[in-house]
């Protein structure tokens, strides 16, 4: 649960404790969750699910509480911590790519 924190925190870029929905998406990659592209989109689908049922109305206001009641409710292989790693990895050169081009 630990970690849990640790990667819900490192997500939360404005620091207010509450999610939207591009650092949902981000928690999301983080638990290993993938958004590429396959034949199924398996991946964003069931992000999208999660979405839906975690944030019905889009008020992009997803607590703390929220992720870890959604995602007990849910069966998730849970990664191994290498590829954790590398998912956030992949998720903070993702996020500082997206800043270069924003705010440049």
């Amino acid at each position: 649960m630990a970690h849990f924190t640790q990667m819900f925190k490192r997500v939360d870029t404005d620091r207010d404790g509450i999610l939207n929905e591009e650092e949902f998406r981000g928690l999301m990659l983080s638990l290993g969750f993938t958004q590429e592209t396959t034949t199924s989109d398996f991946a964003s689908l069931r992000i999208e699910k999660f979405l839906q049922e975690i944030d019905p109305y889009s008020n992009q206001k997803i607590t703390y509480s929220e992720c870890v009641q959604l995602l007990s409710s849910e069966t998730v292989t849970v990664p191994s911590q290498e590829s954790l790693a590398m998912h956030g990895q992949l998720y903070h050169q993702s996020l500082s790519d997206l800043h270069a081009t924003t705010f440049s």
